[in-house]
């Protein structure tokens, strides 16, 4: 056969209509592209063929569906069946316009921006963050698990216009938290039932970029800010809000998927807003504005920042997940394709040191002033233990002359204890967090949380830096954060031996009666995760004690005074809660 599927399989069940299959043809022809359609929809969309790869998207609807994917004189055909799972929580897109608007976006002069192709290019892309959750999760052990969107009475997914009593004057006068306390309160004292049960993913219509009068274009991403009015990115509780400057980069077609995510026009800023972390180019708004809003509908799901992923910058990797990379940058936005390999190592052999280099960042765009990056250097050294444990720890060396050191501890029985230290040249251990934030994710109460910043101005613009762990680069759940998610209430249907009772913590000792899946410590007042504990086996722990002397040591090098605590049962149940290292302390000697 000269067409093969890579990631799904004859017959799979997904409970998302929108699939992505992924796969690779013998012997490519040039400029060639892979035709996919279903027997029962018959729209047949083209993906190229990039260097063998292709990545191609298709609707699907309830019920069995009969995918057939044709390249040169072959065809396959691929079943996929899509099942509806009976959740009881969703996420809601909504599309906020003014009293006194008409709720067009903000977009070039000849691109249509009204309210119909807005909430459009709003659920199209729902879906795919839907999907990119639903692989992702997969490729970490948790099968396609994903949040359910919500559907009208034609089992299609809808996208709400959301009409605030704000005027245009108004919404353009007010801070981007000023905004997300406003409507957080206006969603919930609206007439929508059951507002318990869903997440609402916000765009807000009157979003404007207005650079100066002067005729001087903002370079940096903060003076870019200060042009922009009702500009937000910011989630927690149920609320994930955004502007929507950069909304007309997005597809709203899904035959327009792959011109988009290879745009290579560049953003004229005197104009439009650019917000691609110094990239410059379409596809890459594209990538980060999307990808930005997921992050955002992480902290909603109770996701804190994380050192690397979607839930730190991550998220501008976005794209790769959604087109094949190619080893042309002047052509496509991305970098050679990477197949990941997993390693294998003889069971008796006690030992074993692997030594790999990363490769060097592939340069977007260098701007003026700008220093070039030297090459990341990356050790690796696993050890395997005869009871079958293994630890894993990876010291990176750093451009400042320091050493990111991350080890991982993969005991038999399922359990994986992770933990990361930064030390500085002259050997001291400092923070995780590279870069300070503002974010109150961790915060106990429902607030919004913040993006991370965008990178220094004035030293290196934004890098392609492909983690060679993850095939998609920064484009990954963070470990601790896909193992909440594959437990989360908003991504599992209801399970009736639910006690719908969170997690207690009392002393130094969490306890659940439905068993313990994942334990976070996040720092304060930032809210990045520093380790974490997760508990995959059939029979999880019903108590966890947090012992004195270990944690602290893992704040000490953060040097901490207090940080968080997350615990999430089986059932999704979470409890966060902030904790002093005196009171752990106290617990400990009583």
């Amino acid at each position: 056969m000269d067409i093969k599927v890579t990631n799904l399989e004859h017959g799979d069940v997904l409970t998302y209509s929108l699939a992505l299959i992924k796969g690779d043809v013998k012997q490519p022809c040039r400029a060639a592209v892979v035709c996919v359609y279903t027997v029962e929809n018959k729209r047949k969309i083209t993906w190229p063929i990039v260097e063998g790869l292709f990545k191609a998207f298709v609707e699907l609807r309830p019920g069995l569906n009969h995918v057939l994917l044709e390249y040169a004189d072959s065809t396959l055909t691929l079943d996929l069946t899509y099942k509806q799972i009976k959740f009881n929580k969703f996420v809601l897109p909504i599309y906020i316009i003014c009293s006194d608007d008409e709720g067009h976006f903000q977009a070039d002069e000849d691109q249509p921006n009204d309210i119909s192709i807005a909430k459009r290019k709003i659920i199209l892309n729902a879906k795919l963050l839907q999907t990119f959750t639903a692989e992702k999760l997969k490729e970490q052990g948790f099968g396609r698990k994903t949040f359910q969107l919500v559907t009208d009475s034609t089992g299609k997914v809808a996208c709400h216009t959301f009409t605030t009593k704000l005027k245009l004057a108004e919404v353009h006068s007010m801070t981007a938290y000023d905004l997300w306390v406003y409507f957080a309160k206006e969603i919930i004292c609206s007439g929508f039932p059951n507002k318990e049960n869903y997440k609402w993913f916000a765009f807000m219509s009157f979003t404007r970029y207005t650079p100066p009068s002067s005729g001087i274009i903002p370079t940096s991403h903060s003076e870019i800010i200060k042009c922009t009015k009702a500009y937000a990115a910011l989630g927690g509780g149920g609320l994930a809000l955004f502007g929507t400057a950069t909304m007309h980069t997005w597809a709203h077609k899904l035959e327009h998927l792959t011109k988009c995510f290879t745009n290579n026009k560049k953003i004229d800023k005197t104009k439009l807003m650019d917000d691609s972390a110094y990239r410059g180019y379409y596809w890459a708004n594209y990538s980060t504005g999307l990808g930005s809003s997921l992050h955002e509908l992480g902290h909603t799901f109770d996701l804190a920042h994380n050192p690397s992923g979607i839930m730190a910058r991550g998220f501008d990797d976005l794209y790769r997940v959604f087109i094949v990379p190619t080893s042309t940058p002047h052509l496509t936005p991305c970098s050679s394709p990477r197949r990941i390999t997993p390693c294998s190592s003889p069971v008796r052999q006690r030992l074993e040191v692997k030594l790999t280099t990363k490769p060097p960042p592939l340069i977007v765009q260098v701007q003026t002033g700008f220093l070039r990056l030297s090459t990341e250097q990356r050790e690796t050294m696993t050890i395997r233990e005869y009871d079958g444990s293994e630890v894993r720890k990876t010291v990176s060396k750093e451009l400042s002359g320091g050493e990111m050191v991350t080890e991982t501890k993969v005991f038999p029985c399922g359990h994986v204890s992770t933990s990361q230290i930064r030390r500085t040249s002259i050997g001291q251990s400092k923070s995780v967090s590279s870069s300070p934030s503002s974010s109150r994710a961790s915060s106990p109460s429902p607030r919004p949380a913040m993006l991370p910043k965008t990178p220094p101005e004035g030293t290196v613009c934004m890098t392609s830096k492909i983690d060679p762990s993850h095939e998609d680069g920064g484009a990954h759940w963070y470990r601790s954060s896909a193992v909440v998610l594959a437990y989360h209430k908003w991504l599992n249907p209801p399970h009736p031996d639910d006690p719908d009772k969170v997690p207690t913590f009392q002393g130094d000792m969490l306890h659940s009666s439905s068993g313990l899946r994942v334990i976070e410590l996040r720092t304060v007042p930032d809210g990045m995760v520093f380790h974490h504990w997760e508990f995959l086996s059939g029979i999880p722990p019903i108590t966890f004690k947090l012992k004195a002397v270990e944690i602290a040591g893992l704040s000490s090098q953060h040097s901490l005074k207090e940080f968080t605590v997350l615990a999430e049962d089986s059932f999704g149940n979470l409890l966060k809660k902030k904790v002093s290292l005196t009171e752990i302390a106290n617990a400990s000697f009583s």
